[in-house]
């Protein structure tokens, strides 16, 4: 009897006509919409392909004996445990340094967008508010001069400060090698803070109510990383 192809499990559609093409010859593939279908295919699964969202912990692993490799379609892999993957010796594959580029870009847009108030004018004439120029009407910030600190000298950290510079920000930069007075010295200095941190137990709300405390008042604050490694109550507050 001939033997099955290894079955993987996809928990998005992803780019159907590419998976088929590259995958299809080699492996079965099914696309799980739900948790609970995950669930009811993962103990005869040897691979799987998933999202930054799906939570890929031990208790997931225990039902999956057959699991070999683990691929997630995002660069970071703060959604799944590594060390419990170890333990099972499932490989774990991830997409870095393809979002390089477009996250240096985004970061730069929700910068102009934040200095030139460029959403508060979008509603104001979504909402048919708008009644003619006038001298103060949604002043903005010129970022030509102003200092920008960046956390994380990784390539998306180096490349955003790339852009920042040509608009004509100074750039530094934090790191996990920088102490706790330095961090303290280089907030008071942010006149724009953009986060670039993988999220981990030690970045977790690396942003904290106190650090935001040390900031200028009229600083703007960007996240292009993981939501948590800014306490978003504090930040709200």
């Amino acid at each position: 009897m001939k033997s099955l192809k290894p079955l993987v499990l996809l928990t998005y559609p992803l780019f159907p006509g590419v998976v088929r093409r590259e995958l299809g010859s080699d492996f079965r593939l099914r696309v799980c919409r739900t948790r609970a279908e995950l669930l009811r295919n993962l103990p005869k699964a040897e691979g799987l392909l998933c999202m930054l969202t799906d939570s890929v912990g031990d208790a997931l692993l225990q039902t999956a004996p057959h699991l070999r490799a683990i691929s997630t379609y995002s660069a970071g892999v703060n959604h799944i445990d590594l060390a419990a993957c170890a333990r099972r010796r499932v490989r774990v594959a991830h997409t870095p340094k393809v979002l390089t580029r477009a996250t240096a870009e985004l970061t730069l847009a929700l910068l102009f967008a934040c200095a030139r108030r460029i959403p508060e004018g979008e509603a104001l004439c979504r909402k048919n508010a708008f009644r003619g120029w006038s001298p103060e009407l949604l002043l903005g910030q010129e970022l030509r001069g102003r200092h920008a600190v960046l956390v994380g000298k990784g390539q998306i950290g180096q490349e955003t400060a790339r852009l920042f510079r040509a608009v004509g920000l100074t750039t530094e930069h934090l790191s996990s090698r920088s102490t706790a007075a330095q961090i303290r010295a280089a907030l008071r200095r942010a006149q724009v803070l953009s986060l670039h941190v993988p999220l981990t137990p030690k970045t977790r709300h690396w942003l904290s109510a106190a650090r935001l405390q040390l900031l200028p008042r009229d600083s703007i604050v960007l996240n292009t990383a993981r939501g948590s490694v800014h306490d978003e109550r504090a930040l709200i507050q």
